[in-house]
């Protein structure tokens, strides 16, 4: 297959820049380097971001034999993947990358774009029950009132998505 262009590398580079937070002392640089040149050889000139997540699930995959710590990176990949077919909202365009952490005045840390993602996901586990029920997946009683679908969602602890490996997040999402 052809190879990525300049802007389809810079793509690559930043999903898998924001996959490896917390794993850069097994992914650091040079092998995310290679990582994207390993990619870059699935693609093709304007290949979809879909396709550009799988090559990068691809050869992250690959290298979890060597390090364990793949399974964390590919998991992080396949969950922002997730999270783009069901929201339609790119998880990276919301949260940017490790880079681009900031700091309030209390010293807590956050990313720009961090509550819109909150809200995204908890207003689309909403949505996808109640169109679980109306697709016959799930129980009618979960949307007669019986259980309050905003507290349900306002409990979910976003944070806990953090821990999955990648076989996990895997099979939740089948």
């Amino acid at each position: 297959m052809a190879s990525a262009t300049a802007t389809q590398d810079a793509a690559i580079r930043e999903l898998l820049d924001r996959a490896r937070r917390g794993q850069t002392d097994i992914v650091d640089d040079d092998t995310a380097a290679d990582l994207v040149r390993e990619a870059e050889r699935d693609l093709y000139e304007g290949a979809s971001r879909d396709e550009v997540y799988e090559a990068l699930i691809n050869v992250t995959t690959a290298r979890i034999e060597r390090d364990p710590a793949y399974k964390r990176v590919a998991a992080v990949l396949h969950l922002d993947r997730y999270f783009d077919e069901v929201t339609g909202q790119e998880p990276i365009d919301l949260l940017g990358t490790e880079s681009e952490d900031t700091t309030d005045d209390t010293g807590t840390s956050y990313r720009d774009g961090a509550a819109d993602y909150d809200a995204l996901y908890r207003d689309t586990f909403v949505a996808n029950v109640e169109r679980g029920v109306e697709e016959d997946l799930l129980d009618e009683r979960m949307t007669d009132g019986r259980f309050e679908l905003d507290e349900l969602a306002d409990a979910l602890v976003l944070d806990r998505d953090e821990t999955f490996e990648y076989l996990s997040a895997s099979t939740l999402t089948q």
